[in-house]
């Protein structure tokens, strides 16, 4: 039976890609895709996302380089797989995501040529909106910008005497009486940064985990919002 790559990604959970050794994506489950869109930011995808680097996605440079390194290590065989969780938060709604990047393995090829790119959703809750998580996000880094880590979604407080900075949940921003901002920038706290640049599983799992918000998350996530493993055994196009 010939197996149609859209409709396999499709029938899984989240927002399922596939990309190549460019980190270009080649395949994505458009139902899925489309829906994500049209609940996050409405209308139809303005752009097609076939042919992009699935590093676009990221507007900060050394956001971008760590992504870049983390794949790049699970492409030659560094590492297993990826797995780690991340808030992306709406401005009246609580997110927490998981995102798995395993290879897919080709017929008679011991080289990885193509990654499954998987970012679902564990849990989500409604909250009081918070305008911050409606900010855009830019490219630059400047010391007058706030910054966001763009896994927890804490936020970097003014640096101290000592230039040491906390990172704090955006409801504690705002109590600590945190103004509103024009646009803000991306990091990585660095609880985050050596989650996600762990070299194996018992590591990430180890690290500091997402921040647990004032009320319980809703527990009505459903099975098909958990993470589906798939080990893959064909060919694509260009392998």
């Amino acid at each position: 039976m010939r197996m149609d790559f859209e409709s396999l990604l499709e029938s899984m959970d989240g927002i399922a890609l596939i990309i190549d050794r460019d980190l270009k994506i080649q395949c994505v489950g458009t139902r899925n895709w489309r829906a994500f869109w049209h609940e996050n930011k409405g209308g139809q995808p303005d752009t097609p996302v076939i042919g992009r680097a699935i590093t676009d996605a990221f507007t900060v440079g050394s956001v971008r380089d760590t992504f870049r390194r983390v794949l790049g290590e699970v492409f030659e065989g560094k590492r297993a797989s990826l797995r780690v969780d991340f808030r992306c938060d709406a401005p009246d709604e609580l997110r927490c995501m998981r995102l798995s990047v395993t290879p897919i393995i080709s017929r008679g090829d011991a080289r990885i040529h193509h990654l499954l790119y998987q970012s679902v959703l564990i849990e989500s809750q409604p909250r009081k909106r918070l305008a911050l998580f409606d900010v855009p996000a830019t490219g630059l880094q400047r010391p007058d910008l706030l910054r966001i880590c763009c896994l927890c979604a804490r936020v970097a407080t003014a640096a101290d005497a000592d230039g040491r900075q906390q990172w704090i949940d955006a409801k504690d921003y705002y109590a600590g009486g945190g103004k509103e901002v024009s646009m803000l920038s991306h990091g990585f706290c660095e609880p985050c940064a050596n989650k996600l640049l762990a070299d194996d599983d018992a590591a990430r799992q180890s690290a500091e985990p997402l921040p647990d918000p004032a009320a319980p998350l809703s527990s009505t996530a459903s099975a098909t919002n958990r993470l589906t493993r798939l080990y893959m055994r064909f060919e694509l196009p260009g392998a």
